[in-house]
């Protein structure tokens, strides 16, 4: 969609149509307009005046991701900028965050250790490991690895999140999401692993049956009320085969 908003603005200015990935050919722009959103979201803001996009301004409130909203008084009126919607916002904050891990001015751990990522920013961890999977597999790998071991600290309670981070760096015929999941689960070093009536669905169950086909840990798996499907149901059946040390699992 980023790409279709660039293209659109390109044509409105009647600029040659021949560069390939705008996104990277604009980055500077985008970067600026990503640590925009982030410090917003960040403070809970959603909504910034056009002295905080500084030299990228023009650009930035042509290419069509913002709105502009009135304000100020009366006497002083000022044009402040939002997003079209919250996910644009958490997009591009999500893509600022992948530029610093690629330029290693950001450690995938920085980002894991901050409880936000967690519950209200979560759409933007979910989001930046997307956008990582398609850039570098070693960051989204280390990431990844990053997350078991928040999920090992805190004693499994964001492994829900874990599930669905992977399933956000699926790819067409590709199985490097399934390489994350066996990467999930070689890390795990949890005996009990508590995931009932968390929705993670067929495509979470298919996540940790790859997981628990690697683990040597777990003894016990609490799978209740995740609506899991057949298909889910029909990996974790295939996965307890392989499985050495699982004792106990509740569907």
């Amino acid at each position: 969609m980023v790409e279709c908003v660039l293209r659109r603005y390109r044509k409105r200015k009647g600029l040659l149509e021949k560069i390939g990935d705008l996104t990277n050919h604009y980055k500077p722009q985008l970067n600026h307009l990503g640590k925009v959103a982030l410090n917003g979201l960040l403070d809970d803001k959603l909504d910034f005046n056009e002295s905080e996009l500084r030299n990228h301004a023009k650009d930035l409130t042509e290419f069509g991701f913002l709105s502009v909203q009135p304000g100020g008084s009366k006497l002083r009126q000022t044009l402040h900028y939002a997003f079209l919607h919250k996910s644009f916002q958490e997009f591009f904050a999500a893509f600022f965050i992948c530029s610093q891990i690629q330029s290693k001015e950001m450690k995938p751990e920085e980002l894991v250790s901050d409880p936000r990522y967690f519950v209200e920013l979560k759409q933007i961890l979910l989001f930046s490991c997307g956008i990582l999977a398609m850039k570098c597999d070693e960051q989204v790998v280390a990431l990844v690895k990053s997350l078991t071991n928040e999920v090992n600290e805190i004693e499994g309670r964001v492994a829900k999140i874990v599930l669905e981070a992977i399933n956000e760096c699926k790819r067409e015929k590709s199985d490097f999401h399934s390489h994350l999941s066996k990467s999930f689960g070689t890390g795990l070093n949890l005996t009990n692993l508590d995931l009932s009536y968390n929705g993670i669905s067929a495509a979470g169950a298919t996540c940790i049956a790859e997981a628990i086909k690697v683990n040597k840990t777990l003894t016990n798996l609490d799978l209740r009320g995740n609506g899991i499907s057949d298909a889910g149901a029909t990996c974790i059946a295939e996965a307890i085969k392989v499985n050495k040390t699982l004792t106990n699992l509740d569907l």
